[in-house]
């Protein structure tokens, strides 16, 4: 028996050959520490250019001229400017990244309202064609004569009448 690493529940191997061991009970297991896994790195990736950025605010001061190996001489003006075009470049690929993040979370979003859609598709086709509520309860009260004497002993009363009658739109408004 081993024990799952997602949720901790003991199980028997399904199979014992060679390569990687099983790690976990189910395919559902599997696929929650995989999200678990990724949405703490999705994490990380959007922490990293904050610091990246704050690293960039340093200003480094050059106090004397370069002379590379062959004896040409390079001012302090050029690498300020080649320090400009990196943090230029670095900054737009910073942009980048950030687009590509927010662009997965947006698909990962689309398929999930897809998902919810189709849900909510599947479950209007298995329910009949009725009046809502409304037409349930009417169902159930022309069924049960006990019920219809109930419901209608109570509707007898004036203050609950006239609460129905406000909670209906059309009658609300005539009155």
């Amino acid at each position: 028996m081993k024990q799952c690493k997602n949720c901790l529940a003991e199980y028997e191997p399904k199979h014992e050959t060679r390569g990687h061991e099983q790690l976990y009970c189910s395919v559902k297991c599997r696929m929650d520490a995989y999200k678990k896994r990724t949405m703490t790195i999705n994490q990380d990736e959007a922490r990293k250019p904050e610091t990246t950025q704050a690293d960039r605010n340093i200003n480094i001061q050059r106090s004397e001229d370069r002379v590379n190996p062959m004896g040409n001489y390079y001012p302090n003006v050029n690498l300020e400017i080649l320090e400009g075009k990196y943090q230029a470049k670095t900054e737009a690929l910073e942009y980048k990244l950030r687009y590509e993040i927010l662009v997965k979370e947006l698909e990962n979003a689309n398929s999930k309202i897809m998902d919810l859609e189709n849900e909510l598709n599947e479950s209007d086709e298995g329910q009949e064609e009725s009046g809502g509520i409304m037409g349930n309860i009417v169902t159930m009260v022309g069924n049960s004569t006990i019920l219809g004497d109930a419901i209608g002993g109570l509707i007898s009363n004036e203050k609950v009448k006239n609460f129905i009658i406000s909670l209906v739109p059309d009658t609300a408004q005539k009155q």
